[in-house]
């Protein structure tokens, strides 16, 4: 019991910094400048006080260097009709899950 309690205090100490990261990111077209040099960002349809972020910023997501691959046979969690994509090169077949690539 003291230990949740000690565990508690200590995480709501980082609660202001988390509702702070919680707020959406306004669109900033000054800032995209920077990474799309040639983009023309006067052309939009939606205002851009209507936009805010999405998630992780261009190249946020690490690659996954090394993946694992298994059979079919052994893959468990995945539905049997789950969107893949396939990739077949020399005559070694691959299926990549659109829920993990994306």
């Amino acid at each position: 019991m003291r230990f949740a309690s000690i565990l508690c205090r200590g995480a709501l100490s980082y609660l202001p910094a988390l509702l702070i990261g919680m707020t959406p990111a306004i669109a900033d077209p000054a800032s995209w400048r920077q990474e799309w040099p040639r983009t023309d960002f006067s052309r939009h349809s939606v205002a851009y006080d209507e936009i805010v972020s999405g998630g992780p910023p261009k190249d946020g997501i690490p690659a996954i260097d090394n993946p694992s691959f298994a059979p079919v046979s052994e893959v468990r969690g995945l539905p049997p009709h789950a969107p893949v994509i396939s990739v077949a090169v020399g005559g070694e077949a691959k299926a990549y899950p659109l829920r993990i690539m994306i």
